[in-house]
């Protein structure tokens, strides 16, 4: 799908037609998450491993 969205005119855009073009781009099913977990994702694994022992020390 080709848009027609200029990035360079974005300031001379009216609303109305920019909440026209956020509104018509389709969006991604969704996704159900845990209730009782926060999902996130880390780039790197040492980041993964600082977050685990943060969790753990916090609980």
């Amino acid at each position: 799908m080709e848009s027609t969205f200029d990035d360079t005119k974005l300031l001379s855009y009216t609303d109305s037609y920019l909440y026209n073009h956020i509104t018509s781009i389709p969006t991604p099913p969704p996704v159900p998450l845990s209730e009782k977990y926060f999902a996130k994702g880390y780039a790197l694994r040492e980041d993964l491993e600082d977050a685990v022992t943060a969790m753990k020390f916090a609980s």
